[in-house]
């Protein structure tokens, strides 16, 4: 995948970074629907719909691919430990139990936490590091760092490749985003209602390219 611009707010919770898990679920009470058009073929896109409970972080998919028409799937994270200022938060999860989607079923569990040591220019770190089964072949891992003017830099290896993004808020529930997903470009929008979030508003609007 190419690149991604987005616009988005603060999201009420992280479930993922790019495309790797977070060691964080969706906040409680929070509704999340996304979707992704692969460059400029409106045809080739996947939606994802999102759901947080106490604990729990239930998904359902929608993948349109050229030639294939829709594939539905299903997911769920589980909260194992929500994390504390010296502990990292702990969840596993499985995503596409149907295994249709372009990026296929996939089983892992995953930590997260804040890193304490800012590297310059980067004012704080967040790390997430995990082990996945069979659609994610091993150890992923992401950072998320916070820049100067509010800049904020994602990258990940998602098990197979490398992933960068690059998030710059608008306002207090606004942010562009630029992704670069390995070799194609994904254009679409992110919503988010409710819940509450350590780090940002609870409403969003999210545009991914």
């Amino acid at each position: 995948m190419a690149g991604a611009l987005a616009l988005a707010c603060g999201p009420a919770g992280a479930d993922r970074v790019l495309l790797a898990p977070a060691g964080q679920v969706l906040s409680p009470g929070s509704l999340r629907w996304e979707t992704a058009v692969r460059g400029s073929d409106s045809g080739d896109n996947i939606q994802w719909l999102q759901a947080g409970l106490p604990g729990l972080e239930l998904e359902v998919a929608r993948d349109d691919r050229p030639g294939r028409g829709a594939d539905w799937t299903a997911g769920a994270q589980f909260a194992i430990f929500p994390g504390t200022a010296s502990l990292p938060a702990l969840s596993a999860g499985v995503r596409d139990i149907a295994d249709q989607t372009r990026f296929g079923r996939a089983y892992y569990i995953v930590a997260g936490a804040p890193v304490p040591v800012a590297v310059p220019p980067f004012s704080a770190l967040r790390l997430n590091a995990g082990l996945g089964a069979d659609g994610i072949k091993g150890a992923f891992g992401s950072v998320e760092m916070d820049g100067p003017s509010r800049l904020r830099l994602l990258a990940e290896f998602d098990s197979r490749r490398l992933n960068f993004g690059l998030e710059l808020p608008v306002t207090s529930f606004l942010k562009l985003r630029a992704s670069l997903l390995g070799g194609d470009a994904f254009y679409g929008v992110n919503l988010t209602f409710g819940g509450a979030s350590r780090a940002a508003p609870d409403f969003g609007l999210d545009f991914e390219f």
